[in-house]
């Protein structure tokens, strides 16, 4: 199917100039010449620097600029580096800072939310009143930088460096801290107590002070420990469900950390919180609770909602809300590797026989690579059917399952030639834990084909398969995905 070229001319192009300029002058403004896109280029103390949204600038560097009121959202800023420069009133919504570095910098009312900091290094900043939400630091260093009220919910921190941070006046609502380090830095009193996993790596620093907002009353790690077990009572009062668990999480206290989720449950639902009943589930999830109280705590949310009492509104963010409790509870436990698969089928919907075969095979090749996968599969009943399989677990054992998958449904090595050419071509630590596994493929094989002798799948039943991953940064890109038809001189067996 070709693309049609859209060609308008000049004097229709004039006409509707004429008319923009009646209607919203600034947008007459012709940016579709501009360079968008800058690789390597220094801009210093009185360069204007023009910002547009989806802007480029890879390994660029930047001393002494001001920005006010730009929209950047979108932009790609690749270890550039940005020494001595403020920004007031930004946009940086979907952005990527991978490898930059912030030196020195001054950022008021800014915007950061679902951008990504991996690998970047940020010194000697103050930021206020920004937000940083559903952000991801993997691998940032953070020194001798100051927040004031500034927002981090839903943002994700693994292997991250702080020090000489004050984090007294920041929001930690559903935050994750995994394997970072504190070394003199200063935690909210109280809100540290509303991140969903991590509490205990934190504590255990030993260069960290946690203080109110309001007072200057401030403990270490070991008198925190103490004096918020003593608060219990007060989070009982004000039903703060979230500190309950996450205090009894601390103590290794289990059954009560449940109990605590399955009263918050309650309550959220009688109050209609939604918000409420998805930062419970996700704490349920990353915390170690057992697949039989996911399933409990699911049923509650399913029982507790008076539906004949929820307005229009209300009934379909519950609904909402019952798909996202039971993605969270159930298919992504494991969030940081989540591996998309695709099959596409070329049976028709009817043929029962086959789709349950499909199914079956499914469910045998993941019980044999690892059954602590979490899984989940989705059939379109479009004809023929496409299965979507949803697995979360360790990245090293869905690569083993997607090539297991591959190799007995269309009979191809593909997939496998492609993982061992890589781990020739790259020293790559998760690689080489791939590699000692791919050594076992033909035992896995054997025993798989051993194990079903079936006659009802051919390889011809399937058109495609492939896969999308989700996973963190250091996964070779390579493997960020695979289709399957887009290889060239398929090998098969």
């Amino acid at each position: 199917m070709s693309t049609p070229d859209f060609n308008f001319s000049i004097i229709e192009q004039d006409a509707a100039k004429t008319l923009l300029s009646c209607i919203a002058p600034m947008k007459n403004d012709d940016i579709s010449n501009t360079i968008l896109s800058y690789n390597g280029k220094e801009f210093s103390i009185g360069a204007k620097v023009e910002w547009f949204p989806y802007m480029n600038f890879k390994s660029c560097d930047f001393f002494c600029i001001d920005w006010d009121g730009i929209n950047g959202i979108n932009s790609r800023l690749n270890y550039s580096k940005f020494r001595n420069c403020n920004f007031r009133n930004c946009n940086f919504k979907y952005s990527n800072f991978s490898g930059i570095t912030f030196e020195k910098i001054t950022g008021k009312a800014i915007s950061f939310d679902y951008s990504d900091f991996s690998n970047a290094e940020i010194f000697g900043s103050d930021f206020g009143g920004c937000s940083f939400s559903s952000c991801f630091f993997y691998k940032t260093i953070f020194n001798n930088c100051s927040f004031d009220q500034i927002e981090f919910t839903n943002t994700i921190f693994i292997d991250v460096q702080f020090e000489a941070i004050d984090f007294s006046k920041v929001s930690l609502k559903n935050a994750e801290f995994r394997r970072c380090r504190f070394l003199n830095c200063t935690l909210p009193f109280f809100e540290i107590m509303q991140i969903s996993y991590g509490l205990k790596e934190i504590l255990a620093n030993r260069d960290i002070q946690l203080k109110p907002v309001r007072t200057n009353h401030i403990v270490n790690g070991k008198e925190y420990l103490q004096e918020i077990h003593e608060l219990l009572p007060i989070f009982w009062r004000d039903k703060d469900y979230i500190s309950m668990t996450n205090i009894y999480i601390l103590e290794g206290n289990a059954g009560n950390a449940y109990q605590a989720l399955k009263q918050g449950i309650i309550h959220a639902c009688k109050q209609k919180n939604f918000d409420l009943i998805n930062s419970l589930c996700k704490i349920a999830s990353i915390n170690g609770f057992c697949p039989s109280q996911l399933k409990e705590l699911y049923y509650i949310l399913t029982q507790n909602i008076q539906i004949e009492e929820l307005s229009n509104t209300e009934y379909y963010r519950y609904i909402n809300q019952l798909v996202k409790a039971e993605e969270i509870l159930f298919d992504a436990r494991d969030i940081f590797n989540t591996m998309y698969i695709t099959i596409q089928t070329n049976y028709g919907y009817k043929e029962i026989n086959k789709l349950t075969g499909t199914i079956q095979k499914l469910y045998e090749i993941v019980d044999l690579i690892d059954n602590n996968i979490s899984n989940k599969i989705v059939i379109r009943h479009n004809s023929p059917p496409t299965i979507n399989f949803i697995l979360s677990g360790d990245f090293n054992n869905l690569i083993l399952v997607f090539a297991l998958i591959i190799y007995f449904f269309k009979k191809s090595t593909a997939f496998i030639e492609q993982v061992q050419q890589l781990i020739k071509n790259h020293n790559d630590i998760k690689l080489q834990k791939i590699n000692l596994k791919l050594k076992e493929m033909e035992l896995l094989h054997a025993k798989a084909e051993k194990q079903s002798r079936s006659k009802i799948l051919l390889s011809d039943d399937y058109l495609n398969i492939s896969y999308v991953m989700k996973t963190t940064p250091d996964c070779p890109s390579a493997l960020y995905s695979f289709d399957l038809k887009n290889c060239k001189g398929i090998p098969r067996i």
